[in-house]
């Protein structure tokens, strides 16, 4: 128990570039028993759109000459939880005449760029819903068409021909990401789609880069079965400023009280599920869980609170977390909480000098050392911090390993762990 008892572990201040560098870092590897042993099936003929949380670089991007296209239609089968983010985009003259289609609050957006119009047009029916939906995008005459499952969504009406049915020149298709400046979107949105994309055809072009590098990356393959959840692989942690869960009312209320809440489903034992830490990293709250107590073990500074394992930790368990001025209430575990560790953690976090992590910390084997524990590797659904459902594309980093919406159906985790 001394081990976890005045955890103290600073690191020099760091410039964001540099924390960001800190953070991709990835976590401890050690022989582990599997607490909930499995495999998930993989959809080898799809694409993950997801991959890329800190930049807008494509999954794919394809490029036809337009002396060869006969069909200025491409279609795709789209599945996601996301409620925001790109699609494809598509260009010629190297940027300056451009489509978008993307999803905004759960529903289609086009976008539309060149000489005679710009335009925006977003509606119909959210499809963020974990199914599948067939999309066809066709420009035919002087509009631009967006079918859904056979129905027609949203149409934009041009003022001049087909956009790009005069062009000769190189045709650009870029997959879940953009090549133009964030700055030149009509609108803006987060880029970044937790989606998966099958069945593809791209202006009636083979698309042989495409096609390749899905077979030779598994990374960017997609579970076959899914559920709304964020899927930590074990490599990778997210971290947000605890400012984001601070409001007015928290400032000038007495009796501050924090609280955080989930449902986990681990795949390993030996983890790091959560913690608050100063923005140099020392340790103010962690939540570890230990094999050979088989407990899940809360440290504020000297206060330490044990709770068994939840039963049915494989189907999905919630685990909750309640600190008060006089009280921790952890599970169904009440315990007093010395009134320095209190004060230490309030201060921190109400003078927005706190981080929040999930999944891990920097250098956890030095932090809690000899006791073996990685990296979270699991699901995690319903997160909630002081009462606000945390959203993963909000953080201040997301370690591009981890998907922010998607989870594998049943509690079965198959995508490898890597360096």
């Amino acid at each position: 128990m001394e081990l976890l008892l005045g955890l103290i572990f600073l690191f020099a201040c760091a410039s964001g570039s540099d924390r960001n560098s800190l953070y991709r870092l990835p976590g401890p590897i050690y022989a582990q028993k599997y607490s909930c042993p499995s495999r998930a099936e993989i959809d080898e003929n799809s694409l993950n759109l997801g991959h890329n949380w800190e930049e807008i670089t494509p999954v794919e991007t394809i490029s036809v000459n337009s002396a060869f296209v006969n069909s200025m239609k491409s279609f795709f089968d789209l599945r996601t939880f996301d409620s925001e983010g790109v699609i494809f985009y598509g260009d010629a003259d190297n940027g300056t005449n451009w489509f978008l289609l993307a999803l905004r609050n759960g529903k289609p957006e086009m976008q539309l760029n060149n000489q005679f119009t710009r335009i925006t047009v977003t509606g119909g029916l959210e499809i963020n819903d974990g199914m599948w939906h067939k999309l066809v995008v066709t420009s035919v005459k002087n509009m631009v068409i967006l079918e859904v499952d056979n129905e027609t969504l949203l149409t934009i009406r041009l003022v001049t021909s087909s956009p790009l049915s005069s062009f000769i020149g190189e045709l650009r298709i870029a997959v879940g990401g953009l090549l133009i400046n964030t700055t030149q979107l009509l609108t803006p949105f987060t880029i970044p789609l937790d989606g998966c994309m099958k069945n593809w055809n791209w202006l009636n072009q083979h698309t042989q880069n495409t096609e390749s590098s899905k077979q030779s990356d598994p990374n960017q393959k997609c579970f076959d079965q899914i559920k709304r959840g964020a899927f930590f692989p074990g490599i990778g942690l997210t971290v947000f400023n605890a400012d984001d869960f601070t409001s007015e009312k928290d400032l000038s209320k007495e009796g501050w009280a924090l609280s955080v809440e989930m449902v986990i489903r681990p795949h390993v034992q030996n983890y790091l599920l959560f913690a608050v830490t100063t923005l140099d990293h020392k340790p103010l709250m962690t939540l570890i869980s230990l094999e050979e107590k088989q407990s899940l073990i809360l440290a504020i500074g000297n206060t330490v609170v044990e709770s068994p394992y939840p039963e049915n930790l494989c189907k999905g368990s919630k685990v909750t977390v309640t600190v008060s001025p006089t009280e921790i209430h952890f599970q169904s575990v009440k315990q007093p909480i010395k009134e320095k560790d209190y004060e230490v953690l309030k201060d921190s976090w109400l003078a927005k000098n706190a981080l929040f992590f999930l999944g891990g910390i920097p250098s956890l084997e030095d932090v809690f050392t000899n006791l073996g524990l990685m990296f979270f590797h699991g699901c995690m659904q319903d997160i909630q911090v002081q009462g606000k459902r945390l959203d993963l594309d909000t953080a201040l980093f997301k370690h591009n390993s981890i998907s922010a919406h998607t989870c594998p159906e049943e509690n079965i985790f198959l995508r490898e762990r890597e360096s």
